[in-house]
């Protein structure tokens, strides 16, 4: 049964009131007195009471988040300090300053549509080498648009799939996506998982690829090893249809900074037919999907998507080609959000923790900042097992401010500040902190200070 709106007075509110109240001598008393009664050796001090009390209070507003009115807090601007630069806790990857220029003026004026889906599909074939190119709202309908168009013009009947590549697709409204056994499924298609969670072997491939009309389809987790180059060579000698979901789909290679990617242009060599790539991580444009492929591939699938109204809207055809016009070269790449991002040297993101350290030693500090560096994840799902080098503020509660106390205070600074909260520190990760955001940081770090003790909470502590 739906929760009604709390006006005002939320989950929160009653649980300071209830902290308030531990305050009372009169409580304080009682609770020493059933303590003694029930033989309890070591009363909990009103500290820890209180703190228990604050913690209930956020575990029962985030538990009641989908019923309670939200009042206009459903979308909150802040500072990413979690390292994260791929995950879906975050709405969507930063777009470039020309991008948002670009969608004000789709949204403020009156436009006039000169084929925006073709100068997309023109920029899209001229950075990837592909014969063709369609753009759908988002990755899993880019899946389901594939593996429906192939299934409709004749050329698969079964799909292929090896165990390691059943992973998380990131589609739609949903935080944890969809698994890819799944969505395939839904396509009515028979779907044949080959291999172990940690390999698919040569002979794997052999024993099913065997047949024409099958779909074999690959993920870029771990996947570009010799055996797998045997089963696409397979497929090819059986005239099977290879099909591969690129994660880490960019426009040159990526590996010296840490990131196992090659150039889209070049993937063509290792013989996929079709390759499915979301527009925003390592591209760096609007969250949609993109198939590239031979023309009669994408033709079939292009069919299927206009006559069921799948392809995704002008705004991001626009958006997409316009991340592709600014990561054409390497050095621009490197100026775009994500490339900044990325390509963000170690030895300077380590001079820019020393410089906001230093301004957060202060006297009167209530937390200690310290300077790390550590390997950190880019993401969850298909990127949690990618990390790379950053500093990182570690940030340490002195006296009279506790841990949950830093990261809520941050939470809720303007604009919010999200980072790392582990047991006894919170990190901020500055590889994905623009450097124009490193005075926000300071003034919220100096900003930290303790909740004032009552006269009897102080007794207690005594």
């Amino acid at each position: 049964m739906p929760i009604p709106p709390f006006r005002g007075f939320g989950p929160s509110e009653a649980m300071k009131q209830l902290s308030q109240l531990v305050n009372q001598p009169v409580l304080t008393n009682a609770l020493r007195e059933a303590a003694q009664k029930l033989g309890i050796r070591e009363v909990p001090s009103l500290s820890s009471l209180q703190e228990l009390l604050r913690q209930a209070g956020r575990w029962i507003d985030v538990a009641t988040e989908p019923w309670v009115e939200n009042q206009g807090k459903l979308l909150v601007p802040g500072i990413n300090a979690t390292g994260e630069c791929f995950s879906g806790r975050w709405t969507a990857s930063k777009l470039s300053p020309d991008a948002m220029a670009i969608l004000n003026l789709i949204h403020a004026n009156t436009t006039e549509d000169s084929d925006i889906e073709g100068h997309c599909r023109t920029a899209l074939c001229g950075a990837t080498g592909a014969a063709d190119a369609l753009v759908a709202p988002n990755l899993g309908i880019a899946i389901h648009l594939a593996v429906q168009g192939l299934r409709a013009s004749d050329r698969i009947e079964r799909v292929v799939l090896p165990r390691k590549c059943s992973v998380r697709i990131p589609s739609g409204p949903s935080y944890g996506g969809s698994m890819l056994p799944d969505m395939l499924e839904a396509c009515g298609l028979p779907v044949r998982e080959i291999g172990s969670n940690r390999e698919c072997l040569a002979s794997d491939f052999d024993r099913c690829l065997d047949a024409a009309k099958q779909l074999l389809l690959l993920t870029t987790c771990g996947t570009r090893d010799a055996s797998y180059q045997a089963g696409i060579a397979r497929a090819h000698e059986n005239h099977c249809l290879v099909a591969e979901v690129a994660f880490d789909a960019s426009l040159h290679d990526l590996m010296d900074i840490g990131i196992a990617s090659i150039a889209l242009s070049r993937r063509w060599d290792h013989g996929p037919d079709l390759i499915i790539l979301p527009g925003n991580d390592l591209l760096g444009g609007p969250e949609c999907g993109v198939l590239i492929g031979k023309k009669e591939i994408i033709q079939s699938i292009r069919k299927l998507a206009e006559g069921t109204g799948m392809l995704a809207s002008r705004a991001t055809h626009l958006l997409l080609a316009d991340a592709i016009s600014q990561s054409q070269t390497r050095e621009t790449w490197n100026t775009t959000p994500v490339g900044a991002m990325l390509s963000n040297s170690l030895a300077n993101l380590e001079n820019r923790a020393k410089r906001i350290a230093a301004q957060c030693d202060t006297p009167d500090a209530m937390v200690k900042v310290e300077c790390i560096t550590q390997a950190c994840k880019l993401g969850s799902g298909n990127w949690q097992e990618v990390d790379m080098q950053s500093a990182v503020l570690c940030v340490t509660p002195k006296a009279g401010i506790t841990i949950s106390q830093i990261a809520e205070k941050l939470a809720h600074h303007t604009p919010a500040i999200w980072g790392n909260v582990l047991s006894d520190h919170v990190d901020l990760v500055l590889r994905t902190v623009d450097p124009a955001e490193d005075s926000v940081l300071v003034s919220a770090l100096c900003g930290l200070t303790s909740e004032r003790k009552s006269p009897s909470e102080t007794n207690d502590a005594e």
